[in-house]
């Protein structure tokens, strides 16, 4: 059954919006790219048309720079959704663009009713180049600078680009340490510095205008960050602050970047310090990750548990009959148990070899007084944590950690699919 698509022609036309900048105003009866035609002929492809139209106009009617959201689309629809040679890319890339429309319209609306979304101090020279750098996320650091939950992390940015003077545009999504260094002859004229949760740069000479803009933040200019996937709303970004598009993006790996050239050995690098990455950790906060739940037992707040641990837990459940299902057995299967919690988690790599290099990780804590939760308690850090009888329940947020407290003999976490809410920290 073809679907025709026609019904927001009139109102884009209203709102000046060219024809090619929305899918969702072409006719079916004359479809003739393997997008429109994939469109028309898949049901849910054609929703996820009407509901990025629909997303788009919300944006579009409260965007600080309409002109710009109109030409961010068009690129969108030209450089991204054109470019997918089959439905299941289509899917992919219509939900995250719907998804991007949606956030974009959240911090609009915040932006609207706060402080405008302006650059302090900035005079651009005659000649210059826009660079974006970053990525989701850099290299973890123990300390935090903010109070997300997420570990904080430190991007390494060295500036090497003596021809024109510079403007930077970095985000990531992670909270972030901007530490910049750059050569003799670079000049650097401005920083641009955005993320979803806070970011901060080190480093710069104060001289530099910043503008530092996140969802955390609430920054007045909404948020980005620098990655394959987001780079949707760079150019009309730098187009409204440095009246250009950007020339060229890169990409942090393992929270390097180096921006130009490679500086030879006998170069001198600069960095101001005025404000080193130190400036901005948390000191009052406890230490982050693994560090912290380290720091945390060696300050006796916590102990390593034990399988005995693990026992007590099951002989609590088993005896208190409000954890136990009221539901008859099953012939031929055994009973409901009590989750054991697991001391230990085996973690398995593969080696260039090809054969998997696995070994046990103790990963399970006892909580022995007043704690705090350490940010960036994911992945590898991710731990199971006992709370006894009469003990506190932790602050902070404890990530995708277990949860098994003896005071009301209750499970949060991902093994019991009930995620533990975040407890404020009172200062």
């Amino acid at each position: 059954m073809k679907i025709h698509k026609t019904r927001f022609a009139s109102l884009l036309a209203v709102l000046l919006v060219p024809v090619s900048v929305m899918g969702a105003s072409f006719d079916c009866n004359k479809s003739h790219t393997f997008i429109e035609r994939a469109i028309c002929s898949n049901n849910q492809l054609s929703k996820l048309d009407d509901k990025l139209a629909e997303a788009y106009l919300k944006a579009l009617d409260i965007a600080f720079a309409p002109d710009d959201l109109k030409e961010e689309q068009h690129e969108w629809l030209t450089n991204v959704r054109n470019a997918c040679q089959d439905v299941a890319c289509l899917r992919r890339t219509y939900k995250q663009r719907i998804q991007y429309l949606a956030d974009y319209d959240v911090t609009q609306r915040a932006t609207n009713e706060k402080e405008p979304c302006e650059f302090p101090n900035l005079r651009l020279p005659g000649e210059y180049k826009v660079f974006a750098a970053g990525g989701y996320t850099g290299k973890n650091v123990d300390y935090q600078i903010d109070q997300s939950g997420h570990q904080a992390t430190q991007m390494d940015v060295l500036v090497n680009y003596p021809a024109t003077p510079v403007v930077l545009m970095l985000g990531a999504y992670e909270p972030t340490i901007w530490n910049i260094s750059w050569s003799p002859s670079t000049r650097i004229v401005a920083v641009l510095v955005s993320g979803y949760h806070r970011q901060a740069v080190a480093g710069l000479d104060p001289a530099v205008p910043v503008l530092n803009t996140s969802y955390d933040n609430s920054g007045p200019c909404g948020y980005f960050y620098v990655e394959q996937n987001e780079l949707g709303s760079l150019n009309p970004l730098s187009r409204r602050f440095f009246r250009r598009p950007v020339d060229m993006v890169y990409l942090a790996k393992s929270g390097n970047i180096l921006i130009g050239e490679a500086v030879p050995q006998n170069v001198n690098i600069i960095t101001s310090e005025a404000t080193p990455p130190e400036s901005f950790y948390d000191k009052s906060a406890p230490l982050a990750g693994l560090a912290g739940l380290e720091d945390a037992v060696n300050k006796g707040l916590l102990r390593r548990a034990t399988e005995a641990d693990a026992d007590e837990w099951v002989s609590a459940t088993s005896a208190n009959t409000s954890t136990k299902r009221d539901v008859p057995s099953i012939a031929g299967q055994e009973d409901y148990k009590p989750v054991r919690p697991n001391i230990y988690v085996i973690q398995c790599e593969f080696a260039t070899d090809g054969l998997e290099n696995c070994k046990r990780r103790h990963n399970a804590y006892v909580v022995l007084k007043k704690f705090i939760y350490p940010s960036g308690l994911y992945g590898e850090a991710s731990s199971t944590f006992f709370i006894p009888k009469g003990i506190p329940e932790p602050t902070g947020y404890p990530g995708h950690s277990n949860i098994y407290d003896f005071n009301n003999l209750k499970i949060e976490g991902p093994i019991s699919g009930v995620a533990p809410a975040p407890v404020k920290i009172q200062k």
